[in-house]
């Protein structure tokens, strides 16, 4: 996937379905989510305020949250993930970003 792709979709990723958002998770994201410390880890300090930065989200942040949910097997972390891409899909509604 080319930059100028990732930037194009920064918004519009969104709103597809989460098994399409999950075909932009990177790497560390694909090799880890099955390692629950690991994962656990990064969620620590994940609270609303942490997720607030949603300008400085790519199409890379919503695919591992996607990813992440699909595939961790943590159910309280994959909903976290799912409450997170509702929360970022909303702030992009809510300030017309597309």
């Amino acid at each position: 996937m080319n930059l100028d792709k990732l930037k194009e979709i920064k918004y519009q990723i969104a709103f597809y379905e989460i098994k399409e958002q999950a075909k932009y998770a990177d790497s560390v994201c694909v090799t880890f989510v099955k390692n629950k410390e690991f994962v656990r880890s990064q969620f620590v300090e994940a609270n609303d305020v942490v997720f607030r930065s949603f300008q400085n989200w790519n199409a890379t942040s919503v695919g591992n949250l996607a990813y992440t949910s699909l595939f961790c097997e943590i159910p309280e972390i994959s909903q976290k993930c799912l409450d997170f891409i509702e929360k970022y899909r909303n702030w992009i509604k809510e300030n017309n970003l597309l």
